[in-house]
């Protein structure tokens, strides 16, 4: 053998080396992959991700908080450093934006490229806010066709619509009211109800019932159950008075703003997300074998082109309007099986439609919106009876004293009556941004964006009493703001 005739050194060197077995490159390939995996690409996105804050942070870039489980965030940027690198950037890092769910383009740059990119890479992404941008109204139209879980909405280039876009509304606001009794039961934007005296004055109670706005609040037909709808997406059902939690559940994709009861175990549910769903309050046994009272949805279908921020419900309770950012209305009549059959469609707002108000023989149905008309509408034929123009405000919210031909709607200012049998308009800018106004028995309640409720005389509007909510605390989103509207 040629290794037996060479010296005992040179054998040494030239006896090949063992090689590296199967098994073994295979435990380093799958030791590298993991460490890949699970150690260097999550501090590469962390650190992309700080990177991209500090970015976001330079640009003047504002991260509101919306909904605290599942986390939820609104990015709003604005300005001309705000340009299609920028969000482009951001649209191929989204994955480490989970909490990305709603983006405001408040006066950028951006063009075509850019709102593609953050729309095609966004997954996460469910609801955006334009105002004077350098998109293509065909891009915009694009999307919308490509991407039906995507909320588009467009903003109007007034000095309200841009200062509404800098800013939500507060957590201090005062956004729901219903009157049972003896009391009055009052919905703040931190998701608490404050139940009150009827002189809206003492506290009677504080219950903490959702992580977000509590934007609306519907007393059952016996008037033992109350359901809440909130911004964290949750429809929830209550006993009363001892306001003990029953059930709930997330109920949509977006902010609850609207809840009616069709009867004792039905409701019917608007929101943010542009649907109309109808739910059974069941005690069918579930999986589990509880027999404890649950929702369960019985139909849902996307009811309006943009988000609905009211619903209102006949006194027979056999027919709903829908008022809707798409600047319509829609009739909705409630079949035995409780499914809603679409009877008309009222258009002649020509900006959001906030409010509605149908009489108590559920012919007639009057509306306001931020192009600053009240219109009263034939329910039966879908025609316009009556247009006022209240002025160059923005109409939030309505109350209607059918009896005395006599309607309330509030304003960033105060609050607007009109008198329409005679035409005849008071304005009283006693009060900012008030959101919600409620008439029962002699007295008239209207809430604000300030955490304020003023008790008011049902004949002159005077002020019978006024408290304030949140007065220990300030959101700079809020006080400044608002007082500069």
């Amino acid at each position: 053998m040629l290794e037996d005739s060479l010296s005992p050194s040179i054998r040494k060197r030239w006896r090949p080396k063992p090689q590296i077995g199967l098994r073994t490159l295979f435990v380093l390939i799958t030791a590298s992959a993991i460490g890949v995996q699970f150690f260097l690409m999550p501090l590469l996105r962390q650190r992309a991700r700080d990177a991209m804050l500090q970015r976001i942070e330079e640009v003047g870039g504002k991260w509101v908080e919306l909904k605290a489980s599942p986390l939820s965030k609104r990015l709003l940027l604005s300005g001309e450093k705000v340009d299609d690198e920028l969000v482009k950037n951001l649209a191929y890092q989204s994955r480490s934006f989970p909490e990305l769910t709603q983006l405001d383009l408040f006066r950028t740059e951006v063009t075509d490229e850019g709102w593609e990119a953050i729309t095609s890479y966004s997954d996460s992404l469910k609801h955006v806010v334009i105002f004077e941008n350098q998109i293509s109204e065909g891009a915009i139209e694009a999307t919308e066709r490509e991407r039906e879980d995507l909320l588009i909405e467009r903003r109007s280039p007034d000095s309200t619509a841009a200062k509404l876009a800098l800013a939500p509304i507060p957590p201090a606001a005062l956004v729901s009211l219903l009157a049972i009794g003896p009391e009055i039961l009052v919905g703040a934007g931190d998701g608490r109800l404050h139940v009150l005296d009827s002189e809206g004055q003492q506290s009677r109670r504080v219950v903490s019932m959702h992580d977000d706005w509590l934007f609306d609040i519907a007393l059952s037909p016996k008037g033992d159950r109350i359901a809440t709808a909130g911004g964290d997406n949750q429809l929830a059902i209550w006993s009363y008075p001892d306001l003990e939690r029953v059930t709930g559940l997330a109920a949509h994709d977006g902010d609850l703003h609207g809840v009616v009861w069709l009867d004792e175990s039905h409701l019917a549910t608007v929101s943010d997300d542009r649907s109309l769903s109808c739910w059974e309050l069941s005690r069918t046994p579930t999986h589990d074998g509880s027999d404890a009272p649950h929702l369960v949805k019985l139909h849902s279908m996307v009811a309006h082109e943009e988000a609905i921020p009211r619903i209102r419900l006949s006194a027979d309770r056999r027919m709903l309007v829908t008022a809707s950012r798409d600047d319509r209305l829609i009739v909705w009549n409630v079949e035995d099986d409780f499914s809603l059959r679409k009877m008309a469609t009222l258009n002649g707002h020509t900006d959001d439609c906030m409010d509605v108000q149908i009489d108590l023989a559920g012919k007639l149905a009057i509306s306001v919106s931020y192009d600053g008309t009240m219109i009263t509408w034939d329910l039966q034929t879908g025609d316009v009876l009556s247009r006022h123009e209240l002025g160059k405000v923005r109409l939030f919210c309505l109350d209607v004293d059918w009896n005395h031909s006599v309607a309330l709607a509030g304003t960033q200012a105060g609050i607007i009556e009109l008198d329409w049998a005679s035409g005849k308009l008071r304005s009283l800018p006693d009060q900012p941004f008030v959101s919600r106004i409620l008439r029962s028995g002699n007295t008239v309640y209207t809430s604000d964006g300030f955490g304020g409720l003023i008790a008011r005389n049902r004949r002159d509007l005077s002020h019978v009493a006024c408290a304030t909510f949140f007065e220990e605390r300030h959101d700079h989103y809020s006080d400044d703001f608002f007082r500069a509207m």
